[in-house]
């Protein structure tokens, strides 16, 4: 062998050895490398965990810090609880000590002691006997305003009932004499239903209206021993009073009172509904004694066409309950018979005073008064007619007022009306009313009519009756300057003292005021042809003129 082959040899066999220690070298390094890369593993799920452990301790010092909170708080409160008990404890303490010494001081006057309990005592059952009379005065007094409207609703019915047999007799009248006519038929037996309800109605509205007023008196009765037992406790107090006794015995008749009070309200309240009952089946009824009258107007034998004469019937003639006239009912024209008449204007009727009872009157007497020289009529399409008579001036437009009159609440009162399509105005209840449904007075140009001035709720002799109260009260035509834009028609009866007048959507009381008056006696002088005399008569009225 050569020594370059020798030398090759030993150069490859350096070789393999390095190549050998190389690869042991790698052998060792990979296996480190599997360490370490298992250390980083294990290193990373020991971060994990220290991460989960440092929220868990952040949320229990959170958990610490809000218990701590609380445990201030709870701690502030027992202190509070402390202080306000402490304060109890310093008021009972003052208590017991104001205590003692009012012990102490009874002690020392016990004469005074006694004197002062005595007057004390006393002064207790004079404040019972002021609650038991007081209560009982206020029962009394809501009963007496309960049967006073009773009264008002069922005095217009009852005073109705004879009209309405009147009104169901003139539909049996026209029943039976075009018997041909089913129309006819119908309406008389609708009638004759709606008659047989009011009757009963009204009837159980007296009944119960009765009733109220026996409770109302046994209410004053009993109202009248309170106060004699009242004064007769009250004479004994020299003696020792037994307070409770005498509160038992007070309270016991005052609630004796309050009972029948309360009975006679509920009777009021039941007639006031029989009263509404019957009132709904009357208007029913007149409603069918109007439609009888369109479908056979020429009855001769109750020449009933208007819805005005037909009110009149029901609420104007005198029936069981004696209602007055109603003057001048509305027809469609003025009559040329001077013999026909109507309820004369002027009529005498009860007025109404503050609780609707009859007062002493200046009220005129009647007057017999042929209806050709005035009459209602109905305004229709046409507008106000001419004839109609000019009560007052509107002089803010410069136009005149005419007397209008309307159905309201059982009653026909009288207000105004201006332009030729105008609504009605009416006073009543302490408004203005307004309306498109009315009548207005008409007047024969020559009819001796005139305003005479009056005050104070006077009216004078001859006045012209247009209207009633709805328990009968007659209302007088009047007029009255107010409000600086002009002279207002309206309406009086004694006991307003004053003219009532529609103004500014209110009634207005205005005094002095001026009433139309019919001179009958100059009436029947022209009837007979006789000449004017040339004497000042007041201020004449002035004819509407299309």
């Amino acid at each position: 062998m050569s020594n370059d082959d020798k030398d090759l040899e030993a150069r490859l066999e350096a070789h393999a050895q390095a190549a050998e220690k190389a690869a042991n070298n790698a052998k060792k390094f990979s296996g480190q490398a599997a360490q370490s890369k298992k250390d980083a593993q294990a290193a990373e799920k020991a971060a994990v965990e220290a991460r989960s452990a440092a929220l868990q301790a952040q949320e229990g010092a959170q958990a610490a810090r809000e218990a701590a909170e609380r445990a201030r708080d709870e701690v502030g409160k027992a202190r509070d609880e402390v202080g306000k008990a402490r304060d109890e404890v310093g008021k009972a303490r003052t208590e017991v000590l104001a205590a003692r010494d009012d012990v102490m001081a009874a002690k020392a006057r016990p004469m005074e002691s006694s004197t002062s309990m005595h007057a004390l005592g006393w002064a207790l059952v004079d404040t019972i006997a002021m609650v038991a009379r007081t209560d009982a005065d206020d029962a009394i007094h809501e009963a007496a305003d309960a049967v006073m409207r009773a009264a008002r609703a069922t005095d217009p019915v009852l005073a109705a009932r004879g009209g309405a047999r009147e009104g169901y007799e003139h539909v049996l009248t026209l029943a039976s004499r075009f018997s041909a006519d089913q129309e006819l038929e119908r309406l008389e037996a609708k009638a004759r239903q709606l008659l047989d309800h009011a009757e009963l109605e009204a009837e159980a509205a007296a009944g119960a209206l009765a009733a109220a007023r026996a409770r109302q008196q046994a209410a004053g009765s009993k109202r009248a021993a309170l106060d004699e037992l009242v004064e007769s406790r009250l004479a004994e107090r020299g003696s020792e009073p037994h307070v409770g006794e005498l509160r038992t015995e007070l309270l016991g008749a005052r609630q004796e009172v309050v009972a029948e009070a309360l009975g006679a309200e509920e009777s009021s309240a039941q007639a006031e509904e029989s009263a509404r009952r019957a009132g709904d089946a009357l208007e029913q009824l007149q409603e069918i004694v109007r439609e009888a009258a369109v479908l056979h107007p020429v009855s001769r034998e109750v020449p009933i066409n208007t819805r005005d004469d037909i009110r009149s019937l029901f609420f104007g003639r005198l029936g069981e309950a004696g209602a007055p006239s109603v003057a001048a009912p509305a027809t469609d024209e003025a009559p040329t018979t001077p013999g026909s008449s109507t309820a004369p204007a002027g009529s005498s009727a009860p007025s109404e005073g503050a609780e609707g009872s009859p007062e002493p009157s200046d009220e005129p007497a009647a007057v017999e008064q042929p209806q050709p020289w005035y009459w209602w009529q109905p305004v229709d399409a046409r507008g106000i007619p001419s004839g109609a008579l000019v009560a007052g001036e509107f002089s803010e437009r410069g136009e005149p007022f005419f007397a209008a009159r309307i159905e309201h609440r059982g009653g026909v009162h009288m207000g105004k009306v201006w332009g030729q399509f105008g609504e009605a105005h009416v006073p009543y209840g302490g408004v203005d009313v307004v309306t498109r449904k009315y009548a207005v007075l008409m007047a024969r140009r020559e009819a001796p009519l005139s305003w005479v001035p009056a005050a104070g709720g006077h009216v004078p002799k001859g006045a012209v009756q247009g209207g009633h109260e709805s328990n009968g009260a007659a209302l007088y035509v009047a007029r009255a300057p107010y409000g600086g834009d002009g002279t207002h028609p309206g309406k009086v009866r004694p006991g307003f003292g004053g003219a009532n007048i529609p103004w500014g959507g209110k009634e207005v009381r205005v005094d002095p005021y001026e009433v139309l008056v019919f001179d009958a006696a100059r009436a029947a002088e022209l009837e007979r042809g006789e000449p004017t005399p040339a004497v000042d008569e007041g201020p004449a009225p002035i004819m509407a003129e299309r």
